[in-house]
């Protein structure tokens, strides 16, 4: 640390500037909180060599440079101890008022400017994203701010997150709630704007040093600048630590220290999943993701490592998006700890990138491969552990780029290999070799990836958990795919480690990880990133990341020990140049744009504040009152060509159907694909993957001062890959977007009513999903209107836009004609007890006759006979549809009275959408005595047949009933069950 000198002059008693006799004249200026010079004037002032350093106390204060650069050996350093701190939160007039009218415990404050970052007492507050869960936007008030503020996402309260904010940009007001309803009035409640606390932006060789730094919506920002250090400082709580952003060059993190320091609980092992909650508010209603340390568009040979990033969202992440960025960056030796998202995170073009000898443990997964651009990315040395996932291959590059992934460790409780969202060509140019994965499951997959087909071999896979059925399926799938010939499958017990218990991944004399790994310059042909030394050229080596006899880890490393560590400001070289990989013309087009704040925000703020105004008390009640009844009388239709009977070929008068240049969706007027007594409906053939939603749209102009109410008829194939959504404008001002139910694989009617009276531009977009998994797919749109509802005049209430967003309730779910069932049967039905136990008599509402389906004033599940979805042999099965959170586990029931001669058996088959929703349990009972409850086995997301054996001489009556969950990530999810059986046991 350096010596400090006293000196006092009476003009300048808080600034001492030093001139040391050299050729360079490099200077010192000594700051203090307080001034008269601020670190900007500072900033601004200092050549090559100069030295800003910082007394200890709190420098309210932003700091950019760009104004001059250092030099090499001679940098522009910005440094103090850790005790020097600066605070990026800008002074707000807080008067905090109650507004438990609208949730129990919830305040807000008026607003002059539009803070992106929130603590309270030093800690990061959860935060909602206004556009996300604007009243009306989403068509589900669960989904919408009043009520996560009241109930919690998925009705789990705010537990799990302590607090939640959210920005209101209409009202230009700031609303929070803390879990135990106090008044923030009684904390310190700091905001930060979308600004960095360091930026540094058209200045090169610039070293941050020793410093902390918090209390902003991102600690250090690195754009268009070389050879710039961060070193040594404590960033946090922030809502980004370090971005290495547009034209970062050859810049430098290492030895900081990084935390969000959230008040929520982050810890995803910790807490009973507690966690959970915070994970939702953040990623489906806030602002996504934020992390230790990431890249946004940098130029590369960017060095990041021995830093401590914990307990903050995400670790270390590039999310780049154009192909030509990041090239050579090295990530190693970071310890990343306790995150509620992903630890290693790497996207965008990642050539010649390289990920190594860092630690991970306790994240949600470990190490997640998003798609890379261009490659070749190279992944070794990593020891991840305590994660659900070690290594996650996330979505598909067209590219197809090479990934290798070699002499990992990874204990990961879902999964060794992981495969999510993964289609198309899936991963054929990743190669995992050597590594050491130790799970539950050889492979897992989510959201119908496509089976494994990367290469893989001579890896040690060891199983913990007593799921041998899971493990072995695991293996047969890789053995099936031509992967993992040579690799090791063992049991827990087995001698690899010295204790992967207590985490210590150190292999034992004997372990059999052992020289049971291959050369992998023979396997592919080069010699990869850190393989050059004679222990991994040999034809056996040890699998995994550490050899035999080498110690687990102690990042980060002391920086005396690390060999030819260049000193801050010595690299690159002094005949470096830099290099921009975005043209200037490109930095506003950027996918990549940190700094950016989107227009549909930023115009609420450019308005004047007085026309702002709080949500009152009134409205909302207005808005619940706001919806239209079932039998109000409507106008005429508005749309124009609404049953498609004008086309010429495959154009449709009055419609359009929106291509991207990535995209090739194609439409026709189908008449043999439509809704009972309807002509015709418009097809949509889906081809092309492309971000976001498909749409097919018409727009309309409308006076104001009605209501309106849009139907119309969807079908898919698959389900749910589609809806109607309908935005409303006034002006050119977007008012909501409203959304329908989404597309079943049978005709279904959708209902959207469309409340706020000053509208007076509709426009009706049937959307779709354009992904891998939709290639080839169809969705259908018929019979559409729009109309007034008449007697709705200006007199009847400027209410917010709310979308009723149901079926036609006095409707059947589907027309019962139309199901065609057959008595085909797996089971022999002799002695079946049950009435309709094929499901083969439908009732008036298309369901299965002799069968009870239970609602509540909360649930709207609908129970349908399905002839297309069905075990193979058997003519139909029931589908039961999940739409609403209940208590407990939904049902469905079949009662009987009976006194049984012996043993009985019960039998069907079920699967579902999600694995482990559903299951049949049977109920026995002697008069009003309830004697025993025997459940089935739960589904899996292939026909499973699943039976139990009961017996008691007592038992006079039963129940038989499929049971299912429904909580919120079970919410429109189906479940299916065929060919009941309830008999004698067969012999």
């Amino acid at each position: 640390m350096h010596k400090k000198l006293h000196w006092f002059c009476p003009l300048l008693s808080c600034v001492l500037l030093t001139v040391f006799a050299s050729s360079a004249a490099a200077r010192v200026f000594e700051l203090t909180p307080n001034g008269p010079m601020t670190i900007q004037q500072a900033a601004d002032q200092a050549q090559a060599g100069d030295v800003i350093r910082l007394a200890p106390g709190v420098y309210q204060q932003r700091v950019t440079f760009n104004k001059n650069s250092g030099e090499f050996g001679k940098p522009i350093i910005l440094e103090g101890p850790a005790d020097a701190i600066l605070d990026g939160s800008q002074p707000a007039d807080l008067k905090w008022e109650d507004a438990s009218f609208i949730s129990k415990g919830l305040y807000r404050t008026t607003l002059d400017w539009r803070p992106w970052y929130v603590t309270a007492d030093n800690k990061s507050i959860t935060q909602m994203y206004y556009k996300r869960v604007k009243i009306g936007s989403t068509g589900n008030e669960k989904k919408e701010w009043p009520m996560l503020f009241e109930k919690g996402p998925e009705g789990r309260t705010l537990k799990g997150a302590q607090a939640v904010a959210m920005v209101n940009d209409d009202e230009r007001t700031l609303y929070i709630r803390f879990v135990d309803n106090a008044n923030p009035a009684d904390k310190e409640i700091r905001l930060s704007p979308k600004d960095p606390i360091v930026l540094i932006e058209g200045a090169h060789r610039i070293v941050i040093r020793g410093i902390s730094i918090r209390d902003g919506w991102c600690g250090v920002y690195l754009k268009d600048t070389m050879g710039s250090f961060v070193e040594h400082c404590k960033i946090g709580p922030t809502h980004h630590g370090v971005m290495i952003a547009e034209n970062a060059d050859s810049c430098t993190v290492r030895f900081n220290d990084i935390t969000l320091n959230p008040l929520a609980h982050i810890d995803p092992r910790g807490d009973g999943r507690g966690n959970w909650t915070n994970w939702l508010f953040t990623k489906t209603h806030g602002y996504w993701d934020h992390f230790g340390i990431s890249f946004s568009e940098s130029t590369g040979n960017n060095q990041v490592h021995d830093n401590y990033i914990h307990s903050h969202w995400g670790g270390i992440e590039d999310h780049s998006k154009l192909a030509d960025s990041n090239d050579g960056n090295r990530i190693h030796h970071n310890l990343v700890h306790n995150i509620a998202d992903d630890g290693l995170e790497p996207e965008g073009s990642q050539p010649n990138c390289q990920w190594h000898d860092n630690v991970v443990y306790n994240a949600i997964c470990g190490f997640r491969i998003k798609p890379v651009k261009r490659g070749p990315m190279y992944i070794y040395r990593n020891i991840i552990y305590a994660c659900g996932e070690g290594f996650r291959n996330f979505s598909t590059s067209p590219s197809k780029p090479e990934v290798f992934v070699y002499h990992n460790t990874t204990f990961a409780f879902r999964g060794a290999y992981s495969s999510n969202s993964v289609f198309d060509d899936g991963t054929k140019n990743y190669h995992y070799y050597n590594n050491i994965m130790i799970s539950t499951n050889p492979w897992s997959q989510a959201k119908g990836a496509k089976l494994p087909n990367w290469h893989g071999d001579y890896n040690t896979f060891i199983q913990v958990g007593d799921d041998k059925d899971k493990w072995n399926k695991g293996i047969e799938t890789l053995k099936k795919q031509g992967l993992d010939a040579n690799s090791q499958f063992l049991a827990a017990d087995s001698d690899v480690f010295k204790n992967y218990k207590e985490f210590n991944f150190e292999l034992t004399a004997n372990s059999k990880a052992r020289n049971s790994g291959a050369n992998i310059s023979k396997l592919t042909g080069k010699t990869l990133p850190g393989m050059d030394a004679a222990m991994y050229q040999s034809s056996q080596t040890d699998a995994g990341a550490l050899a035999y006899g080498q110690s687990m880890p102690k990042l980060p490393r002391d920086p005396g020990q690390i060999k030819d560590l260049p000193k801050a400001g010595s690299w690159p070289a002094a005949d470096a140049q830099w290099r921009r990989v975005l043209p200037e013309d490109k930095n506003l087009k950027s996918t990549g744009r940190p700094l950016f704040t989107p227009p549909e925000i930023q115009r609420y703020w450019d308005k004047p504040n007085a026309n702002m105004k709080p949500i009152t008390q009134a409205k909302i009640t207005a808005k619940e009152e706001a919806s239209i009844g079932d039998d109000v009388k409507l106008g005429e239709n508005l749309i124009k060509n609404p049953q498609f009977s004008e086309y010429k070929g495959d154009s449709i008068s009055g419609w359009k159907l929106a291509n991207s240049s990535k995209t090739k969706h194609t439409l026709h007027v189908d008449t043999e694909q439509t809704p009972d007594s309807v002509k015709q409906a418009a097809r949509i053939d889906i081809n092309g993957v492309s971000g976001g939603l498909g749409q097919f749209f018409q727009r309309l102009y409308v006076k104001p001062g009605k209501k309106y109410r849009f139907s119309g008829y969807i079908k898919s194939n698959p389900a749910g890959i589609g809806l109607y959504q309908i935005k409303i404008y006034s002006g050119k001002q977007e008012l909501a977007r409203l959304d329908s139910v989404k597309s079943n694989a049978r005709w279904q009617k959708a209902i959207v009513d469309i409340t706020d009276t000053s509208v007076d531009k509709i426009e009706i977009i049937g959307r779709f999903k354009q992904t891998g998994q939709t290639q080839g797919k169809n969705i259908w749109f018929a019979d559409m209107s729009l109309a007034p509802v008449l007697g709705s005049t200006d007199s009847s209430s400027q209410s917010p836009a709310s979308s009723s967003v149901k079926q036609a309730a006095a409707a059947p779910a589907i027309d019962p004609s139309s199901i065609k069932t057959d008595d085909s049967t797996l089971t022999p039905q002799e002695g079946n007890l049950l009435k309709n136990p094929i499901f083969s008599d439908v009732d008036s509402k298309g369901g299965a006759d002799k069968w009870k389906l239970v609602n509540t004033s909360k649930t709207h599940h609908t129970a349908v006979v399905d002839t297309d979805e069905k075990p193979e042999g058997l003519g139909q099965s029931l589908r039961i549809k999940i739409d609403g959170q209940g208590k407990g586990l939904g049902q469905m029931l079949q009662r009987i009275y009976h006194k049984p001669q012996g043993k009985m058996q019960f039998s069907c088959y079920l699967k579902g959408d999600i694995k482990g929703i559903a299951f049949v349990q049977i109920k026995i009972y002697n008069g009003k005595k309830e004697l025993k409850r025997i459940n089935t086995g739960h589904n899996t997301t292939d026909w499973k047949k699943v039976s139990v054996a009961f017996d008691n001489p007592d038992i006079d009556k039963i129940e038989v009933i499929a049971r299912f969950k429904q909580s919120g990530y079970v919410q429109g999810k189906n479940i299916y069950f065929a060919d009941m059986y309830l008999g004698p046991a067969s012999e």
